[in-house]
Order: C-alpha cells, then structure tokens, then sequence
C-alpha cells in the first residue's frame, strides 16, 4: 500500500511540475507561427545563464548566483530566528509564573539569539573567504533591503 501511494504520488508530482520551455516564437493571432529567434531559447527564471562564454569560464556567473542563494538563506534564517524569538517571547508572557515554562521560554529565546549569532558569523566567515580568494567579484556584503 505504502509503494503504491509512493508510485501515486511521485507520477503527480512529476505531471504536475512546471516543465515549460518558452520559446521567442508564436502565433501571429491567425493561427499561423511566427519564427523562433535565432537566439535560441530562453528561461525567465535563470536569466542569462550560460549566454557569456567569457563570464562562464571566469566563474563570475556561478558566483553571482551563489550569492543571490546564500543572501536568501541568511534571510530566511533571519525570519526563522525573529519568529522563534516571538514565540519564545509569547511563551514567556503566557507562563502565568510556571518556573517550567519560563525556563522553556527563555530556552528558546536564547537559542533565537545564537541562532541570530551563527548567522552573522557565518556571514562574515563566507564574505572573508569569497573576498581572500574571488577578491571584489565575490560581493556578499552589498546589502539590498526591501522597499515597500
């Protein structure tokens, strides 16, 4: 029963994941199809990947997007860690004076505030080694903030 539903699952899975090539070409609204581009086909989600001979051999693309994924992973443990915080905070407020929930309580922020801790080190320690070895291409502390 528990292949079955494996089996079930995976062909959803599989049927249901977005596997769209978007071409330059397409219909001229008659019905008939234009000519692709002679550029090939191109993916809005990696962007330029692969379209620099000289930035693939340099590595600078595969860096940049090594830092777009470490800059996402640090903000969302930066999340993580507020909302852990949060609850800890809660848990605190709620206790009603249980000795054992406040000692739970003040566990979980203080595990918020290394976690805080292990992120700030960690990115300090990936932008000295990025900056020892890849010297001013290895940008990890360009920091962009959300604007609303």
């Amino acid at each position: 029963m528990k292949q079955l539903l494996l089996i079930l699952l995976t062909l959803i899975l599989f049927t249901l994941s977005p596997v769209t090539a978007l071409a330059q070409g397409g219909t001229t609204g008659k019905g008939t199809l234009t000519k692709p581009s002679t550029n090939g086909i191109i993916n809005p989600v990696i962007g330029n990947l692969g379209s620099s001979p000289d930035a693939a051999n340099s590595g600078s693309i595969v860096l940049g997007y090594f830092i777009i994924i470490w800059k996402t992973i640090i903000n969302l443990g930066a999340m993580l860690v507020i909302v852990y915080f949060l609850w800890g905070s809660i848990d605190w407020i709620t206790s009603g004076g249980d000795s054992g929930k406040v000692a739970s309580a003040r566990n979980k922020m203080v595990q918020a505030f290394i976690g805080l801790l292990l992120l700030s080190f960690s990115f300090v320690i990936i932008a000295f080694i990025g900056n020892l070895f890849f010297g001013d291409q290895f940008n990890i502390l360009d920091l962009t903030f959300i604007t609303i």
